[in-house]
């Protein structure tokens, strides 16, 4: 058996091989997507045995063909690479990578919450800590309130504006004291009800990671079930967002812009050391207030972002440089058999190559015919004695 004899015999069956590689991986890759094994090994079976046989014509017939037809042959190759990346090809790298990539897309989309979740928790922490500070700016401007009852700053007797002013501050200072402690407080059942979440999600995250090429069911339903603790964990994100003090600050701030008092040329020197306490406490104050405000974002920036899950099909392309090795892989098992045909047409057209060499040798250098010389005793005569 000559070599290309063997080749004729090996190629169709390395090619049929790689075929029902396609075919497989093809299916495990539908049913990540679909439940129907119909559907799936239906499309499956229909595009392995289609490529087959076009790989099986290929060979046949391309080599042999002349330039014009190669061309024709060619272009119809590659409309039936591009259709066998949409029904083959991608599926194929779902079934080898798909997993990987949907565990890698859970675990960044987690790690991304975490950082939003605990930016919420630092936040309400930073204002919890001023508690005590916006506690004792309250009892100040009650003190002074109580002052000007007695002609501290205006040098009158009694409840009047100036009084009110102090109360109203007092009073917006003390509830902004417990406000912040409060939102503390939610904040901080809501991140334990997070980690309960998140634990959950990266254990179903570890389970997806783990899967066998085979258990697509498993894959299907760790998926879901992934996306509907991802429901809850945007729930509990959007919660902390909301549970905020900003409305309130921004109340604070106005009454401080509002409240001014400069001494008179008449005033006592007791009322000009009450009002130069005054704008010391309201200092103290804006200073309290800017370091709640100072961290958050202005208001008209904030967004609250949630976090999708998406499919394995999309996946492989998000995260295709993480799961290259299953695009190198599903790209090869479907080329394999145009890259055969490839190589018998390279060695057809060195083997003309070589015949064309060896018949213009030979024209070139004709080889002498030799002639038969007669024997003695042969026919005419008899031999000699």
């Amino acid at each position: 058996m000559t070599r290309q004899e063997k080749l004729d015999r090996m190629l169709p069956v390395v090619s049929g091989m790689a075929c029902v590689v396609s075919a497989y991986t093809t299916q495990q890759g539908l049913a990540t997507a679909t439940s129907d094994l119909l559907v799936s090994a239906g499309v499956a079976l229909a595009g392995g045995a289609f490529l087959f046989v076009f790989s099986l014509f290929l060979m046949w017939r391309f080599p042999y063909a002349d330039r014009n037809r190669q061309l024709g042959y060619g272009a119809v190759t590659l409309l039936v690479l591009a259709l066998a990346f949409g029904f083959s090809t991608q599926w194929s790298v779902i079934a080898m990578g798909g997993k990987d990539a949907l565990a890698i897309h859970m675990q960044r989309v987690l790690d991304q919450a975490d950082d939003v979740a605990l930016g919420q928790l630092r936040q309400a922490s930073v204002e919890a800590n001023l508690a005590p500070q916006l506690a004792s700016l309250s009892q100040q401007y009650e003190d002074l309130a109580s002052r000007e009852t007695r002609g501290a700053f205006s040098g009158l007797h009694g409840e009047g504006s100036v009084v009110a002013t102090l109360r109203n501050m007092s009073q917006m200072f003390g509830n902004l004291s417990r406000t912040v402690k409060g939102v503390d407080a939610e904040k901080r059942a809501l991140y334990d009800r997070y980690k309960e979440l998140t634990a959950e999600a990266r254990k179903v995250a570890a389970e997806t990671e783990a899967a066998d090429v085979s258990e697509s069911d498993k894959i299907r339903r760790n998926n879901l079930a992934f996306s509907r603790i991802l429901g809850e964990i945007n729930e509990v994100i959007t919660r902390m967002g909301e549970a905020t003090t900003s409305s309130y600050v921004r109340v604070v701030n106005q009454n401080l812009g509002s409240l001014t008092m400069t001494a008179r040329e008449g005033d006592s020197r007791d009322q000009k050391d009450a009002i130069e306490r005054l704008g010391g406490l309201k200092d103290a104050a804006v200073k309290v207030v800017g370091q709640i405000s100072g961290g958050r974002a202005a208001e008209d920036d904030r967004t609250i972002r949630a976090f999708t899950m998406i499919p394995a099909a999309r996946a492989v392309w998000v995260y295709k440089g993480d799961v290259f090795y299953a695009w190198a892989g599903g790209i090869a098992i479907d080329l394999i058999p145009t890259i055969f045909v490839i190589l018998l047409t390279l060695g057809r057209s060195r083997e003309e190559e070589e015949e064309l060499e060896r018949q213009a040798h030979a024209a070139a250098h004709p080889v002498p015919v030799p002639r038969t010389a007669a024997r003695a005793g042969t026919w005419p005569g008899p031999a000699a004695p």
